[in-house]
């Protein structure tokens, strides 16, 4: 065991924390720093508050994911740690999701081996992304409020994902009163169903300053044609518009789709958009512009930008698409 956690105590191997100037490098540094704030962060997340089953193993390695790198950065301001969290966490998350083998994050368990294996970077990588997605689309002051409330009403105890969710949408309805956004239900489209999906933008020329955003899932990758341009991608979630026109097949991006697979669920997920323009350039603004609804396949956006405007969607990566 690399790292014994109980209350009050945490007892860590010598080779994970120890630094020496002369030898240990910047990534031993940072390394040292990112664990020691995850097993900190496991004092509420584990300790105060433990999962009242394995399957939610995700609300103990999510958040000390999540806060090992929000601690952090907090800390070190000048290790970009925000740009690394995409690499080392979100796709990570995404080339574990892609896979036929993948599962939701709320997954059942029912045996020893089914315990061992939700460790994996589903609980962690993935938890953690999606974690840092909603502390985005609520806003810090709502995501804070709503861990407050998650934690003292349930210390000394054990929860499960709807506890958090309500504690959450609680929060997000002080401020919010007359939303009709639902934390439970977004949250529960991330959480009970594994993969994520792929979202296009087709911009309409004819109509100007407007788009159409699809959310579909299918198999064998996805592909986007630009005039007579034909081009296979990966699982990117950046979509740059400037060409004059410019449509896309939207299909679930898995690495390897089996022929026979008996996989028929109809996925739908609550997704918050977000975009920047040429002319605002605002990559800092993560508060979700626009949400395409579980109960949608298209919705439409008006008055985005000019039609000699480009358009990126998802700034700073931080929907899990």
């Amino acid at each position: 065991m690399a790292v014994d956690m109980r209350r009050s105590r945490i007892a860590q191997r010598e080779r994970l924390i120890l630094f020496d100037e002369n030898v240990s490098t910047s990534a031993d540094k940072q390394g040292i720093a990112t664990t020691i704030a995850h097993e900190f962060a496991h004092q509420w997340f584990g300790n105060l508050v433990s999962p009242r089953w394995w399957s939610y193993t995700w609300l103990n390695e999510g958040f000390a994911t999540y806060f090992e790198w929000f601690i952090t950065a907090e800390v070190e301001k000048d290790w970009r740690i925000e740009d690394q969290f995409v690499i080392k966490e979100v796709q990570v998350a995404l080339a574990a999701d892609c896979l036929e083998s993948s599962h939701p994050m709320t997954n059942l368990v029912n045996s020893p081996a089914d315990i061992s294996s939700i460790f994996d970077s589903i609980s962690y990588a993935k938890a953690g992304s999606v974690i840092r997605m909603m502390s985005h689309f609520l806003s810090t002051s709502i995501f804070k409020a709503g861990l407050n409330t998650y934690l003292n009403a349930h210390h000394h105890n054990t929860a499960e994902a709807s506890d958090l969710f309500t504690a959450l949408h609680t929060s997000f309805l002080t401020v919010n009163p007359t939303s009709e956004i639902s934390v439970i239900d977004v949250m529960n489209t991330w959480t009970t169903q594994m993969g994520y999906p792929v979202i296009t933008v087709n911009r309409n020329y004819d109509t100007a300053r407007t788009a159409k955003v699809k959310q579909k899932t299918e198999t064998n990758g996805w592909r986007i044609r630009c005039d007579d341009q034909m081009t296979q991608s990966s699982h990117r979630s950046w979509h740059y518009l400037h060409q004059k026109s410019a449509a896309a097949q939207p299909e679930r991006f898995l690495l390897t789709a089996s022929a026979d697979s008996s996989d028929n669920h109809d996925y739908k997920w609550w997704v918050p958009l977000t975009f920047t323009t040429n002319t605002s350039k605002d990559f800092t603004t993560t508060q979700t512009q626009i949400w395409l609804k579980a109960s949608e396949n298209e919705t439409d956006l008006t008055d985005i930008a000019a039609n000699d405007d480009w358009v990126i969607f998802n700034k700073q990566q931080i929907d899990i698409v």
